[in-house]
């Protein structure tokens, strides 16, 4: 077993470099979710919302739960990763050809007509995605942060190029289309280039079948929670127009792509690690805690950020045509603040070798979610957020008191971990409400409101960082270090 101490060094530089390349993503991202908001409309992004929920589920079962399997077993041969790849492939033929026989009906279903044509190029992204499963699981398996954080910049970027290009060109929903399947295929190119894997003719179904109780019970975990994560789009889509739908996956998606970036530097790196600490429960809460607080450091703060300035920053980065997105952009905020850290004890489950019971909490309160959001969905789309509100809450709490029995730490204990970051983020929120109030009575320009409140918020936090001695503080030293030495060298 690795020594703590080196798992921690490989942990801390991997988050180092993977927290620079999954900002600067994030930057991309943002930039190209900006440019194509404002070329495109409300409807677009609706029908794109719906070819989510179908590609998503195909990326689920063509992974077939073999990706963390692949990282959570500690002997690999190459018959089995062979295996495995030749496996989501096939999986992934079989979801392309679902697809494109069922598109018609899901088109007559949410009475979106396109959504066919759609649908079926969109499939092709199935395709790629289980292509680089594989080569993926082998780089995170290898702490390899920093390669994988290179191939999604890349794609992000090219990915992004392509579609506002084809947005300025009168594009519509294809601009976003063919700019999701361009990132796709450029992350897909830069796996297979920064690992030193390559596919061979190699298949041993006796070879995997000590992990496919591990594997079923993931994949079974993943559908169910990516399903219950894109029901809310499918419930808004069948019940009310695109429209509605584009502002309700609009409101989602800067929420969404803060804690997609939170995953890639925190979570994506968890499981490997757990997973090589799974036999000793004191260095596991260890990791645990400081990857918990870690979370917080970086959630907290942003989150609240985002909420405090919704409105603002929905007029000015996207125009008033997309206003209607506002509250659920601020309700999204708080229900994406518990996402990060059901998936951390989610993977500590699962490295526990508890997957089943995993399984069945996700299970339990999805019924739940979605008998709620059936039962309130036609007194409005605010209710269907609610919904997915008060079930994330008590998926948390229910999380923590299982992982307390486990390894006995209190629910009081835990809870108490994140306690300094909820009150510095509380703090932030109440000093962006009151510069908000204070600036409404001058004349200033909104862009100059915002970056003002921006930078009281950032101060805000950054300063009671240190008073309350949070030890993440050195992570904000070890960044400044590296790129001062980066510039100077440059220079």
């Amino acid at each position: 077993m690795e020594n703590i101490s080196d798992l921690k060094s490989k942990a801390v530089n991997g988050s180092l470099w993977s927290m620079l390349e999954q900002f600067s993503m994030l930057f991309v991202q943002f930039v190209v979710g900006v440019i194509l908001a404002r070329l495109l409309s409300p409807g677009d992004y609706g029908l794109l919302a719906l070819t989510i929920v179908f590609s998503g589920v195909s990326a689920a079962v063509t992974d077939g739960g073999f990706e963390k399997s692949l990282i959570h077993k500690k002997d690999l041969s190459s018959v089995q990763i062979n295996t495995i790849f030749f496996i989501n492939i096939a999986l992934g033929l079989v979801m392309v050809f679902v697809i494109i026989l069922f598109a018609p009906m899901a088109a007559i279903f949410f009475n979106a007509p396109k959504l066919t044509i759609v649908l079926r190029v969109m499939s092709v992204g199935i395709i790629i995605n289980a292509a680089g499963q594989t080569p993926s699981a082998l780089l995170r398996k290898h702490l390899a942060f920093k390669k994988i954080s290179y191939s999604h910049i890349f794609g992000s970027v090219l990915g992004g190029i392509t579609g506002i290009v084809l947005a300025i060109n009168g594009g519509g929903v294809w601009a976003l289309v063919i700019s999701t399947l361009t990132s796709q295929l450029i992350m897909l190119l830069g796996y297979l280039y920064c690992s030193s894997w390559r596919p061979k003719l190699e298949f041993s179904y006796s070879s995997i079948k000590s992990m496919l109780s591990f594997g079923l019970t993931i994949l079974f975990s993943s559908i169910v929670f990516f399903v219950i994560q894109q029901f809310n789009n499918m419930a808004v889509g069948r019940y009310y127009d695109k429209t509605q739908l584009g502002l309700f996956h609009r409101g989602s998606r800067l929420p969404e792509l803060i804690t997609s970036v939170v995953e890639g530097v925190v979570l994506k790196m968890a499981f490997p690690v757990f997973s090589k600490v799974q036999d000793n429960n004191e260095q596991l809460s260890e990791i645990l805690k400081k990857t918990i607080q870690i979370l917080a450091f970086i959630t907290f703060p942003l989150m609240t950020i985002l909420f405090s300035n919704a409105r603002d920053l929905t007029i000015m980065l996207f125009t008033k045509k997309w206003e209607g997105s506002i509250v659920f952009l601020e309700f999204f905020c708080i229900v994406k603040l518990f996402y990060p850290f059901i998936i951390i004890y989610k993977e500590v489950l699962l490295v526990k070798g508890h997957a089943a019971l995993s399984s069945k909490i996700l299970v339990g309160f999805s019924i739940v979610e979605i008998i709620c959001v059936l039962a309130f969905i036609s007194h409005g789309v605010i209710y269907v957020i609610i919904s997915s509100l008060i079930m994330a809450i008590f998926q948390y709490l229910t999380y923590l008191w299982f992982f307390s029995k486990k390894i006995n730490i209190s629910v009081i204990d835990q809870l108490g971990w994140i306690g300094k970051y909820v009150f510095a983020a509380f703090l932030v929120f109440l000093a962006t409400v009151i510069t908000d109030k204070v600036l409404n009575f001058s004349e200033i320009s909104l862009l100059l409101k915002l970056l003002i409140k921006l930078l009281v918020g950032v101060q805000v936090y950054i300063l009671f960082a240190f008073v309350l001695k949070m030890k993440e503080t050195v992570y904000i030293k070890n960044v400044t270090q590296f790129l001062t030495k980066r510039i100077d060298a440059a220079l």
